[in-house]
């Protein structure tokens, strides 16, 4: 009675609902159909039901939000004894010794795909199945070959979506979350010039553009992180804690990129200063460059500080004095002042989402290193504000 409702449900579905929807209906008959031949001793058409399962499941995980993701993987973990017992059962060569995830691929590609007429005896509609499935991958491929190859490394946290940085791979399954980083990093190489500075003047239009788009990066990276930790409490899945901590990883990402804005802007200023009163200043670049698209190895980036056209002074309500009225010598410390803070502030923001962070995902960016290489970069611009500091009090009054 159960696999002639599932059978009717995925019928139904079909034609009435949208291709998602019909999939996680078939993949529902297909756990009721190969729990009944799983009961009955017919192992091969067990495997075969749960191995399509999990296919559909991971379809189905690769194209929805982080709550579909958890629920598609959680069904796909409820078929792993049902592959590892029956694919025994079946006398698959070397059952024993591989994981779920190897059964499924070895007996999808070498029984299901190769024989869709025994296939079609088994599973009733496999053909059109078969079809969609195909689609589905054909899409994938279509739209970014080198994500698949990379998700591909990632075992069962295959996502669709990809953002690399400091040398290691992102990967989520938010769909949306992936435009407005497609968005953000289109606008920050608009705003970045070819030495990896951004524009001097904070008004520019392509700097704010490129600060709106990562302040949404930002926000909706920690609305996905918070929409996965509640759905993780409620749906037990080995891919939450992966998610999670993919979110957080994008939210330090977009963190970094704003704070490098400002510091950038800030130390540009101040070199063009220091230039024209004939000094010598190091150069930002090897801290502050913008790499690649984005971020690269760079670890730069959080909101942008106050504009540096506006110093407050004393307490907060003050008075204030703009930077562009005091004299030279005076706005060049005052610029690396804020640079400093701007770093400062990164310190702290990045400590705090580091800290939820899991180990696997603080190795893939390299998160130790990057409170040391922000106290390096605070540091340095905490000597330059001393140096320029020392000078104007030099200066005869």
């Amino acid at each position: 009675a159960a696999c002639k409702a599932g059978s009717q449900l995925a019928t139904v579905a079909a034609s009435i609902c949208d291709r998602r929807t019909s999939l996680a209906a078939y993949a529902y008959w297909l756990q009721i159909q190969g729990q009944m031949h799983f009961e009955l001793g017919e192992w091969e058409a067990a495997l075969d039901c749960a191995v399509l399962s999990r296919v559909v499941g991971k379809h189905l995980a690769l194209t929805g939000s982080s709550r579909q993701y958890a629920l598609a993987h959680a069904m796909i973990e409820t078929q792993d004894p049902i592959v590892r017992l029956a694919a025994y059962q079946a006398r698959v060569s070397g059952a024993q010794q591989l994981q779920p995830e190897e059964i499924t691929t070895a007996w999808y590609t070498s029984k299901i795909k190769e024989d869709p007429s025994r296939t079609e005896r088994t599973i009733a509609g496999y053909g059109k199945l078969a079809e969609t499935l195909d689609d589905l991958t054909l899409s994938a491929r279509d739209s970014d070959s080198d994500r698949s190859a990379a998700a591909a490394g990632l075992r069962d946290h295959a996502f669709a979506n990809q953002l690399e940085w400091r040398g290691g791979k992102i990967a989520f399954a938010n769909a949306g979350l992936s435009a407005l980083l497609e968005a953000a990093q289109a606008a920050l190489q608009a705003a970045v010039g070819s030495d990896g500075r951004v524009a001097d003047d904070c008004s520019s239009s392509t700097t704010a553009d490129a600060v709106a788009a990562f302040n949404k990066v930002k926000k909706a990276s920690h609305s996905c992180y918070v929409e996965e930790i509640a759905s993780s409490s409620k749906v037990a899945s080995a891919a939450s804690e992966v998610l999670s901590s993919a979110y957080l990883a994008i939210q330090l990402y977009s963190i970094c990129v704003l704070h490098a804005i400002a510091a950038v802007k800030y130390v540009g200023q101040a070199e063009t200063i220091a230039a024209k009163l004939g000094f010598a200043p190091g150069s930002s670049g090897s801290a502050l460059a913008f790499s690649g698209s984005g971020g690269g190895s760079s670890w730069l980036g959080s909101s942008a500080s106050a504009s540096p056209d506006a110093l407050a002074t004393g307490k907060s309500g003050a008075k204030r004095v703009s930077v562009s009225r005091l004299p030279e010598l005076t706005r060049t410390v005052v610029l690396y002042d804020m640079a400093r803070k701007s770093i400062s502030q990164l310190r702290s923001a990045s400590a705090s989402v580091l800290a939820k962070m899991s180990p696997g995902m603080s190795r893939a960016i390299r998160g130790h290193q990057i409170a040391e290489e922000i106290a390096v970069t605070e540091a340095y611009y905490d000597c330059l504000r001393g140096y320029y500091s020392a000078a104007l009090h030099a200066q005869p009054r």
